[in-house]
């Protein structure tokens, strides 16, 4: 689960443990690592505002706006282009991992939290502050995601930027 520092209270962090989920926390004052997460909460939120808004209610939404603004984002949204599939189309065409899977993944994050510490310069057998695990987490977590194909990376052309010229002609 990717989340910012928000989600990292003891008794989330308890029962990440407890279904085996790892945690990818963002990075303390860098908003651009959760640049998509960001947009995404802001398109919430004034989806969340147009629904109190129809119930007569404008500036005091509460839960059920957010749920209906959710809905309304992942069955009408179109993230992939205006012909391509909405949200909740492609959860449901997504394969789940197996027992097998996720157990392979967390074996691979917990071996790269080792050499991540390595890295890092931390020792290994100590126990990490917050923001050390954390950034120990994104390495190891992020190439166990990449060695697993659970995450791929789409290159894109990027073309450069034009500039002009203007040469002075003397007379």
């Amino acid at each position: 689960m990717k989340s910012d520092n928000e989600f990292d209270a003891e008794p989330v962090t308890d029962t990440l443990k407890k279904y085996a989920v790892k945690h990818l926390l963002s990075p303390p004052g860098l908003p651009a690592y959760n640049g998509a997460a960001e947009a995404g909460i802001g398109a919430l939120k004034t989806r969340a505002h147009h629904e109190s808004i129809r119930h007569d209610r404008p500036g005091e939404w509460g839960a059920h706006d957010v749920e209906a603004a959710l809905l309304c984002a992942n069955e009408t949204a179109r993230p992939w282009g205006e012909l391509g599939p909405s949200p909740d189309q492609v959860w449901r065409g997504h394969l789940s991992i197996t027992r097998r899977q996720r157990e392979a993944f967390t074996a691979t994050a917990t071996e790269g939290e080792i050499r991540a510490r390595e890295e890092l310069g931390l020792l290994p057998n100590i126990e990490l502050g917050r923001w050390d695990q954390a950034a120990v987490g994104r390495i190891a977590i992020g190439r166990a995601l990449f060695a697993h194909g659970l995450v791929t990376v789409r290159r894109r052309r990027i073309p450069l930027p034009i500039f002009s010229r203007k040469v002075a002609r003397i007379s």
